[in-house]
């Protein structure tokens, strides 16, 4: 047993060892997966709330800008602290509880035509939380005309979509607890373009993999030759054993 642990060992603790899996496999894998991630979002998060949030159930007019607007899952904090809910009704997932089942959105023109599409957003690129209450992505709209729209959320348990909104009349649903889904900026991204951000992401993760493996191969070996002269003045294991 002994001869395999010291064999895996000098094997470990070989500095090609690393900077193979460092500089080849880990850091190359980690920038491919943090590019399509951004890619797939769009960008760097911005304000998740910034043109309102609407209850789950709930109605309400909201002003859009032209161009992509996110919708984020806002919910309260599931956990045993002072945040922490009674409900139970929807399974946790991270710190926040899990979007009510059959959670859905329409987004129309107070002018009229048709409800805008609805791009989904994985949920698991991020999430955060403060003051109790936490966000995640959940889908992208893109709004063909700066003005007012007219939103309508539901789930299962409500029902589905009711009759048309009417703008004059007050917003319903809970924006303060429970579910809800909130407007917020479009991501940033660098030179504009989702697919360029992507590949700098993945050019810089890859640049610093091979300058991590770089200095790896410069450093590991001096702290091998160091370990080495440490272990020649200790006693072996044999000289240990008793007779």
């Amino acid at each position: 047993m002994l001869p395999k642990l010291q064999k895996l060992w000098t094997t470990v603790s070989h500095w090609r060892f690393w900077t193979v899996t460092f500089g080849l496999v880990i850091g190359p894998g980690l920038s491919v997966a943090l590019g399509v991630l951004f890619y797939i979002y769009g960008g760097v998060p911005q304000d998740f709330d910034r043109y309102g949030v609407v209850g789950v159930p709930g109605t309400a007019v909201v002003g859009l800008p032209e161009g992509f607007v996110m919708l984020d899952h806002v919910d309260d904090e599931y956990g045993p602290d002072a945040c922490a809910t009674t409900r139970t009704t929807y399974l946790a997932t991270g710190s926040i509880y899990r979007a009510p089942k059959g959670m859905a959105v329409r987004v129309v023109s107070v002018e009229g035509g048709e409800p805008l599409a609805v791009t989904s957003i994985p949920t698991w690129i991020y999430e955060k939380s403060a003051n109790c209450r936490g966000h995640t992505p959940w889908g992208r709209i893109d709004v063909p005309k700066a003005g007012l729209y007219k939103v309508q959320t539901t789930d299962t348990a409500s029902g589905g979509f009711g009759n048309a909104i009417d703008p004059k009349v007050p917003a319903t649903g809970d924006t303060a607890r429970g579910p809800g889904i909130t407007f917020g900026q479009a991501p940033k991204a660098p030179f504009g373009s989702r697919f360029l951000a992507a590949l700098l992401v993945i050019g810089v993760g890859l640049g610093t993999s091979l300058a991590s493996g770089a200095v790896l191969k410069r450093v590991l070996p001096k702290m091998n030759t160091w370990l080495d002269g440490r272990r020649a003045t200790l006693p072996t294991l044999e000289r240990d054993l008793p007779a």
